[in-house]
């Protein structure tokens, strides 16, 4: 069962592997100041895949992969609310969220982190960088 499990988790990163090749390939369309990041992103994302093939760690067990299906479902219950809620009242709640789902007890932190973040991404991407975050209906 372990070696099945072992190559169901190889097979996965084949399988993204390729589709990094593929996006990696598209990528070399875009302009040469427009390429940069996707394309190190992609390959940064087939080095980590291929350290997962050939890795010797145990598969993760079940609670590990229900941890990781649950807390996709909340970054993509924060990308769909952004747009109605507005980029402070969605990220702060998701900030919030992510650290208690992730454990954290501090009640200083959970509070001060979500709003520091939020008020810095705000200011160095809206104000700085020129970059629209999502209005929300409240604002």
């Amino acid at each position: 069962m372990l070696k099945n499990l072992k190559n169901l988790n190889a097979l996965g990163s084949v399988i993204i592997i390729v589709c990094c090749v593929w996006l990696f390939l598209i990528s070399l369309k875009f302009p040469a100041r427009d390429s940069f990041w996707p394309q190190g992103i992609i390959v940064f994302l087939i080095i980590l895949c291929s350290l997962n093939m050939f890795s010797s760690q145990p598969v993760q067990r079940a609670a590990q992969r229900v941890r990781v299906v649950l807390y996709i479902a909340l970054t993509l219950i924060y990308i769909f609310v952004s747009e109605y809620l507005g980029y402070f009242i969605s990220t702060t709640l998701f900030i919030l969220l992510s650290l208690v789902f992730l454990n954290e007890r501090k009640w200083f932190k959970i509070v001060l982190i979500p709003i520091v973040t939020s008020v810095v991404i705000y200011f160095v991407f809206f104000r700085f960088l020129g970059v629209p975050l999502p209005r929300g209906i409240l604002f």
